[in-house]
Order: C-alpha cells, then structure tokens, then sequence
C-alpha cells in the first residue's frame, strides 16, 4: 500500500530531475566546429583527466572534470582558428 502511495511523488521528482535538453544543440555544427569537437576529444587536457577515472570511483566528478576540460579545448580551438562558437554564439575577442 505505501508503495503505490508514494509512487506518483517519486515519478514527479524523476520527471523533474531529468533535462530533455541535456546534450542536444540548438543548430548543427559547421565542419570547422565539428573538427574542433574531435581536437578537444583527443587534446592533452581530456586524456588527463580520463588517465585519473578509476570505475566506481568519483565517477560524477571526474565526469565533470573531463566535461569542462573537452570544453575548455573546444573552445580554445575556435578561438585558435577565429571560428563562432556554437549555436551561433560569438566567443569575446581578445
């Protein structure tokens, strides 16, 4: 009887935990952004961080780690190659 009792607060907090936006871009990449994704995947920074991921240990943080590494060189290549950045977003001039 508690079990169905509970289960539609337990389907409410799923529902709203979860992102149906998580990871989808608004526009396609240009080949030139796409070919900067590939550069961050495989850049110094990234392989760091996936060299430190043990399973089961830390997963969420190293996750994030490498996250925001793949970001960081994704973003350098555009500025490197003077490219937009993505979804049509202009990074600063420096």
């Amino acid at each position: 009887m508690m079990i169905t009792r509970f289960t539609p607060l337990a389907l409410v907090l799923l529902a709203a935990c979860s992102n149906p936006f998580a990871g989808t871009r608004a526009t396609p990449d240009l080949p030139e952004q796409a070919e900067c994704r590939q550069v961050a995947r495989r850049s110094e920074e990234v392989r760091s961080v996936e060299q430190r991921w043990a399973p089961g240990q830390n997963d969420l943080m190293i996750q994030s780690e490498r996250r925001a590494a793949e970001d960081r060189a994704f973003r350098n290549c555009l500025r490197e190659r003077r490219l937009p950045g993505a979804n049509g977003v202009e990074l600063p001039r420096r």
